[in-house]
C-alpha cells in the first residue's frame, strides 16, 4: 500500500518560532540614557559646588555663548587680521601695561 494511495493528504507545515532573537537596539538606548543621565548630574554637581562669582559666569556664558557683545572680539576662532580686532588687541596691551601687567 503505497503512501496517500488511500485519499489520505499528509501535510507537514514548518513551525516558524517568534520572538527568538531580538536585536540589540535596546542596549543602545539603554546606554545613550545613562550618559544624558550621566552628564546631567555631573552638571548638578558642578553647580552645586560652584562659587556666585562661577555662577554669575556661567549665566554670562549662556546668556550670549559667543562672548562677542561682552569681549568685544570675533565670534570666529580665526583672526583674520580685521581692524577692530588689531585696535582692540592693542588697546588691551595698553591698558595692561598701564597697570604695570608683565607680559
Amino acid at each position: 500500500m503505497a503512501l496517500g494511495s488511500n485519499g489520505l493528504v499528509i501535510r507537514r507545515v514548518k513551525k516558524i518560532k517568534k520572538g527568538g532573537r531580538h536585536s540589540g537596539a535596546w542596549k543602545i538606548a539603554l546606554a545613550d540614557f545613562a550618559l544624558a543621565m550621566m552628564a546631567l548630574f555631573l552638571v548638578l554637581w558642578i553647580l552645586s559646588v560652584a562659587s556666585p562669582e562661577e555662577l554669575a559666569s556661567i549665566e554670562g556664558y549662556f546668556q550670549d555663548p559667543t562672548g562677542a557683545s561682552t569681549a568685544g572680539f570675533s565670534a570666529n576662532p580665526i583672526d583674520l587680521g580685521g581692524v577692530r580686532q588689531r585696535v582692540l588687541r592693542e588697546n588691551w596691551i595698553c591698558n595692561c601695561l598701564s597697570q604695570g601687567v608683565r607680559m
